[in-house]
């Protein structure tokens, strides 16, 4: 017998795992980025280790596909002393105007 689970069973930042036959299964937190950098805005999908999130305040996306770490946020590049940017760091781009 299977359950039928509606999306958003979990809270967002978690995805639902460890269903069986004889376990209805739990929800579980997401690992799909550091979470000091970043905040998880949805919950993951039917077991899968999936969750949205978006970067925290001077940080931005440094994409990771093929390069075997998780996809994360990093700190923008601080203005050099005396100088200032035209540009303020998005959640693509850093304040040097080059994303990963």
């Amino acid at each position: 017998m299977f359950l039928s689970l509606t999306t958003g069973a979990c809270p967002r930042g978690q995805y639902w795992s460890n269903c069986s036959d004889s376990h209805l299964g739990n929800c579980i937190p997401c690992t799909s980025t550091d979470t000091s950098t970043a905040t998880y805005t949805t919950p993951g999908q039917f077991e899968r280790n999936d969750c949205m999130f978006t970067c925290n305040p001077n940080h931005y996306y440094r994409r990771r596909a093929g390069q075997g770490g998780i996809n994360k946020c990093v700190p923008c590049t601080p203005c050099p002393l005396g100088s200032r940017y035209l540009t303020a760091c998005s959640q693509d781009v850093d304040l040097l105007g080059g994303s990963e």
